[in-house]
């Protein structure tokens, strides 16, 4: 017998970027970028993550 599960997401799967900088640019400014992360992301998959890390069974589909 499969594994119950407590969640299954459906949803779908993106990539964040996420920049750091200095500040933020102002009209027509440019700024330069400090850190630079790519990360998985999307709002399904980030809330089955923190689900599991709570401790829940979960599976995204």
């Amino acid at each position: 017998m499969p594994d119950k599960k407590d969640l299954i997401g459906f949803g779908a799967i993106n990539i964040d970027y996420v920049c750091l900088v200095r500040k933020l640019a102002g009209l027509g400014e440019e700024i330069s970028i400090k850190k630079y992360f790519v990360s998985p992301g999307g709002s399904v998959p980030n809330t089955v993550i923190t689900l599991s890390l709570l401790g829940k069974k979960v599976a995204l589909s």
